[in-house]
């Protein structure tokens, strides 16, 4: 008799090294704007859907997140969890 356990599929070894890469080039892409607020920003990748993290002053750079992340090659499902915090921290 099987469990409901014998079905779960187990990640590769290749979708945790694409899902470490998509990650990576993420934040590789925030590094390199001239915006210091889309630079703090966290990314997490799992199940094929990115999570973006932290926080920003206003939506333009909230938005600028998602689309600096969708250039990412393998990037098709975002979430965009980044808060608008409304201060006045952007300094670049």
């Amino acid at each position: 008799m099987t469990t409901p356990l014998d079905f779960v599929p187990l990640l590769s070894n290749h979708c945790v090294n694409n899902a470490e890469r998509i990650r990576r080039d993420v934040i590789e892409e925030f590094a390199n704007t001239n915006r210091t607020q889309l630079r703090r920003l966290r990314c997490d990748y799992r199940h094929g859907v990115l999570y973006l993290l932290g926080q920003v002053d206003t939506y333009f750079l909230k938005q600028l997140a998602l689309e600096h992340a969708r250039r990412v090659d393998g990037v098709t499902h975002v979430v965009n969890s980044v808060r608008v915090t409304g201060h006045e921290l952007e300094t670049a």
